[in-house]
């Protein structure tokens, strides 16, 4: 209720403020300049260029309130002395503060981040503070991650926009983020404000009893109003329509009387205890069994006042770990230790060294410091006490009955320890099928797709084999959400991406979401595609070999054959790039420069009296690719069309060495570089030559496509077909999918011929779809015409090309064998082809949705006791430093 008589309000000095002061600046008369003397404006203006301070680097936006906390159980007097515990009905004066992590002071209650809990217990012995969050876990167990972790919470330092790619890319490579992401995205990732969730001091304590022993604690404060959260489009529109909801739950609850409650529980373990278990139980990543570990009751939080003013008694509230009371001290919990660090070190960056002397912050009990001076001391400065130690004078001295428990350690060696590989995914995957149902699963594997479908493919490709790693349904399901949200992706229109436009790329055509095609130099591949071969991709056409079933098809898959039409594959695709005279070439495959010296094929347009000629005295042959597929469109769209998206060749045909002059490609050889001990080495420097090349793209800013066709990878020449061959062709995979991801306009073809195929686990084609963009497989009837059935004699020589649609990888059942009950299907689909087309043309069957065609299915990928892909699952360290680049950075510093 507002006063009868309102009080005179003072300038910052005290004096009061004549009428005016407050409503009018003094001037040189009514028009003119303001007058340096007029002090109460100055002092207005300079508090207000002064009232923001540093807000907090996390936990930012928060709320605050206060209460009690008072014993209900004598549980804990057992395990410490900490008087707060003391007796059954003991209250305790709290402060607590809710908040979310990564967002500003400005930003939405209903994001979905983690949320702080910290508790401030005013304590007859000093300050306790209980900083935890709303999850008994954390994402990182080692603080030297802790500011990389939170940058990527953050903003781009160049765009200053959130990013899901930065993110996940930290996630994917950490995979000790992978419990906490787990509860992050699932429902209790979006609390109901914040009187509907839990509160976990998430660390490990050390609590010490009158008689000294030790006892290992973890707090939990279980909500008495019931866990609620919010669905995800309920949380999306109240972030807009009520950004600060949780902070107005609070208050109106509290100020309706409705207070909001806590039950304090314990966790408890022993040193012997703590010795024989198989985790760390001090890592902070991980949680104690419930079962093993069961909560004991302590007592009851009540919060019932609101805060007075919110800057006074919230934002100037400061909690640090390390600020503790007799019988509760640290444990070796590594992030617990860098904490007791920096909080306190934020808060005398954020408030200053006095921040302690603020009201909210200051102890019960009487402070006796030899701490002096700094900026903001209010109190008296400890007064006329010495400010040294030690002194006789009657200064402050030690309490000589307190005494800290002697930690001792298992190592003598100082040294650093990584902890990167320590057990990251069981305790997942136990959450994952013990403590989530079927709808909540796939509601997480909703969330987590909506997110990561963002990242880049390398990196989606890492987060799904950590998924797979914790439970095979874990990674299906989210693998499977991915691939429905990525098609769906590249099928709208209002979801723009960063394209390069069609006018700056000779040889290009725009795409969908403002992307660009440029041809593979074959149009069936082209359809197989899409259209064409998005730039910035990596794409893979594999040539399978059959998989005997006991029954003669007829099919011949046989190495000969299918090599052969691989490199006529790949004659295309250079060709094309020479051909267009403004793209740039490189060639990867043994024997590169004899390749493109010898192989390439003539452009039709420069042989077209050949090329009639030979419609003209056609016979039949037996060679399948004699003449291009496009001649017969040739002569009607020869004069209306003056430019092609798609070249047509004549195989039978060398290009003209002069038009190989003028656009020579690259050639890059790998055995030049083949090494005795390791085939990774090989790899990496095949990779830092493309490298080069993409740099050199990005430095000349002329709009030139790059174009990289690869031949013969994974072959028996470059190193025995063993694990570490097949690790190295994935980490070589991964990496330049990359590199083409970020470069200004490049993209690659790679052809894995059947010896590598053969050679390599079943799982390996499985695995492409990880590290590539597309994965096209190639067949051909070439063969012995005599084993063709009756009805494909007339076919025989044809080539086949058809893309392999994700969902098929996944079949059970492998086959490469023609059904006989499908051939009357088989033979109308090559004969409407064919209406249009002569005999020698390719035939493609390009037919997503049915298998029936032919069918071309790959095994399913082998698959560990966990449900993991074995090539995903080879992960150990060296597998991981391979994929992190570090064998390509010691090649790179060889070459130097």
């Amino acid at each position: 209720m507002a006063p009868a008589v309102p009080p005179v309000a003072t300038a910052s000095n005290g004096a009061p403020l004549p009428p005016t002061d407050l409503t009018a600046s003094a001037t040189a008369g009514p028009r003119g300049p303001i007058v340096l003397q007029d002090f109460a404006l100055i002092d207005h203006l300079a508090h207000f260029d002064r009232e923001r301070i540093p807000e907090r680097v996390v936990h930012a936006k928060g709320a605050g309130a206060f209460g009690y906390f008072a014993v209900t159980h004598d549980t804990a007097t057992k395990y410490t002395i900490a008087k707060l515990f003391s007796s059954v009905g003991k209250r305790t004066p709290v402060a607590v503060r809710f908040s979310t992590v990564g967002g500003e002071q400005g930003s939405a209650d209903t994001v979905r981040d983690p949320r702080g809990f910290a508790i401030k217990f005013y304590t007859e012995e000093g300050n306790w503070d209980l900083v935890g969050n709303n999850t008994p876990i954390f994402f990182i167990r080692d603080p030297i991650l802790f500011p990389s972790f939170i940058h990527t919470q953050k903003r781009l330092p160049n765009t200053h926009l959130k990013d899901d790619n930065m993110m996940w890319d930290f996630f994917s490579l950490r995979p000790e983020t992978l419990h906490q992401q787990t509860f992050l995205f699932s429902d209790r990732g979006i609390p109901d404000g914040h009187r509907h969730m839990n509160g976990y001091g998430s660390h490990t304590f050390t609590n010490v009893n009158a008689q000294g022993e030790v006892t290992y604690v973890k707090y939990h404060f279980k909500t008495d109003q019931g866990i609620r959260n919010l669905p995800v489009d309920e949380a999306a529109a109240l972030a807009s329509s009520d950004p600060d909801y949780a902070i107005r739950d609070l208050y109106n609850a509290i100020e309706h009387q409705d207070l909001p409650t806590w039950t304090l529980y314990i966790q408890t373990m022993t040193p012997e205890q703590a010795a024989a278990e198989s985790v760390n139980p001090f890592d902070i990543t991980k949680i104690w069994p419930h079962s093993s570990y069961p909560l004991q009751e302590v007592g009851r939080l009540v919060l019932n006042r609101n805060p007075k003013n919110y800057f006074a008694e919230v934002e100037q509230l400061a909690f640090s770990p390390s600020h503790m009371v007799p019988g509760i001290e640290p444990s070796p919990d590594k992030m617990l230790q860098g904490r007791l660090f920096s909080y306190p070190d934020t808060q005398r960056h954020r408030l200053g060294p006095n921040y302690q002397q603020i009201p909210v912050n200051k102890p019960l009990n009487e402070l006796r410091t030899y701490q002096r001076d700094g900026f903001m001391t209010v109190d008296d400065n400890m007064a006329d006490a010495p400010n040294y130690f030690p002194n006789s004078v009657g200064g402050p001295t030690e309490a000589v009955t307190q005494r800290y428990h002697a930690y001792q350690g298992e190592h003598s060696v100082v040294d650093k320890f990584s902890t990167a590989d320590d057990d990251n995914f069981s305790q997942v995957g136990d959450f994952y099928r013990k403590t989530l149902d079927a709808e909540a699963r796939e509601r997480l594997a909703d969330n987590i797709a909506g997110s990561l479908v963002n990242a880049s493919k390398p990196v989606q490709a890492r987060a799904v084999a950590n998924f797979f790693k914790a439970d095979s349904d874990y990674g299906q399901r989210v693998q499977g959400k991915l691939e429905v949200l990525e098609k769906a992706k590249a099928m709208s229109f209002r979801r723009k991406t960063p394209g390069i436009p069609s006018s700056l790329r000779s040889g290009t055509k725009p795409f969908l979401n403002g992307q660009t095609l440029v041809s593979s130099g074959l149009s069936e591949l082209d359809t197989a595609l899409g259209g064409g071969l998005l730039l910035r991709t990596l794409n893979v056409v594999e040539t399978p070999v059959p998989v005997s079933d006991g029954a003669s098809s007829g099919l011949d898959l046989s190495s000969g054959a299918s090599e052969s039409l691989a490199i006529d594959l790949l004659r295309y695709f250079v060709a094309e790039g020479v051909v267009d005279g403004k793209q740039r070439v490189a060639l990867v495959a043994p024997g590169a420069t004899a390749f493109i010296n010898e192989q390439l094929p003539l452009e039709l347009s420069l042989a077209q009296r050949q090329v009639k000629q030979q419609i003209a005295d056609k016979e039949k042959d037996d060679s399948p690719l004699t003449i291009a597929w496009q001649y017969g469109k040739y002569d009607q769209k020869q004069q209306k069309q003056k430019q092609r998206f798609c070249h047509s060749y004549d195989l039978s045909k060398a290009m003209h060495r002069e038009m190989v002059a003028a656009n020579e490609p690259i050639a890059i050889d790998p055995l030049s570089w083949i090494t005795e001990t390791d085939v990774g080495d090989t790899y990496a420097r095949i990779y830092l030559a493309i490298e080069e090349l993409v740099q050199q793209q990005k430095q000349g800013g002329d709009g030139q496509v790059l174009r990289v066709g690869m031949l013969g990878l994974g072959s028996p020449l470059l190193g025995p077909a063993d694990a570490a061959h097949m690790m190295a062709l994935f980490g070589f995979f991964r990496q330049l999918r990359a590199l083409l991801s970020q470069s200004a306009g490049a993209v690659c073809l790679g052809l894995l011929g059947s010896d590598a195929l053969s050679a390599f686990p079943a799982a390996f084609i499985n695995e492409l779809r990880h590290v590539s963009d597309s994965v096209l497989t190639l067949g051909s009837f070439a063969g012995t015409r005599d084993l063709l059935p009756a009805e494909l004699q007339e076919f025989h020589g044809s080539l086949t090309l058809r893309k392999l649609p994700l969902a098929q990888l996944k079949k059970k059942k492998s086959s490469f064998a023609l059904k006989t009950d499908d051939m009357d299907k088989i033979v109308s689909k090559i004969r409407a082809k064919r209406r249009h087309q002569p005999i020698e043309a390719i035939t493609s069957l390009v037919d997503e949705d049915d298998g029936a065609a032919i069918d071309l299915m790959v095994r399913s990928a082998e698959r560990d006791r966990d449900g993991c892909p074995k090539i995903v699952n080879l992960g150990s360290s060296k597998t991981d430093a391979f994929y992190e680049r570090k064998k390509y950075q010691e090649v790179r510093n060889k070459k130097r």
